[in-house]
Parts: C-alpha cells; sequence; structure tokens
C-alpha cells in the first residue's frame, strides 16, 4: 500500500525585534542591506486527507523578487531554510 501525502505549507513573515531597535539606533543609508534582520517562518505538513502530520526534516525554499532603482525586475534572490523540527516548524533568515 503506498503512502499518498501532500504537502500543505503555512507561512508567517517574522519581523525581528531587533529590526525596531536597529532603526530607532541609527538611520540607514542606500545600498545598506537588512538581511541579517528579516527572517521567514512556517510549518510544513503532511496532509492525508483531513489528517495534517508535521513534516521533519523538510526543508523550505524562500523566494523573493527584487528591484532595481529604478523599479524594473531584478533576479529572483532564493533561500533555503535548515531542516524542519519534529513539529514541521523552520526558520529562514534573509
Amino acid at each position: 500500500m503506498a503512502l499518498r501525502c501532500s504537502f500543505f505549507f503555512i507561512p508567517c513573515m517574522l519581523l525581528l525585534s531587533s529590526l525596531a531597535a536597529a532603526a530607532e539606533a541609527a538611520t540607514i543609508t542606500d545600498g545598506e542591506l537588512l538581511s541579517s534582520m528579516i527572517g521567514v517562518q512556517g510549518l510544513i505538513y503532511c496532509k492525508q486527507g483531513s489528517k495534517l502530520t508535521p513534516l521533519q526534516g523538510a526543508v523550505a525554499r524562500v523566494t523573493c523578487e527584487t528591484a532595481d532603482e529604478y523599479g524594473y525586475e531584478g533576479e529572483d534572490v532564493t533561500v533555503l531554510s535548515q531542516a524542519t523540527d519534529a513539529k514541521g516548524y523552520f526558520l529562514a533568515t534573509l
């Protein structure tokens, strides 16, 4: 009997508290990156019928679109998360 599993992904945007502290402490100049202060967290589940089971060891791919200074679309940036824990939780910092 084959096990059928469809993946169910629940993303949540996470703005770390250090972002607010950094904004108050210093002004951000043009070209300065905030990549270490923003993250994406979520849960990855395996859905079997109406039952959701956390998927341990899965990796989430987060892709962000970029734009240049004139507003034209640039290359996409892709980040892979660490493997999910036993509860299906992941955190990917951008």
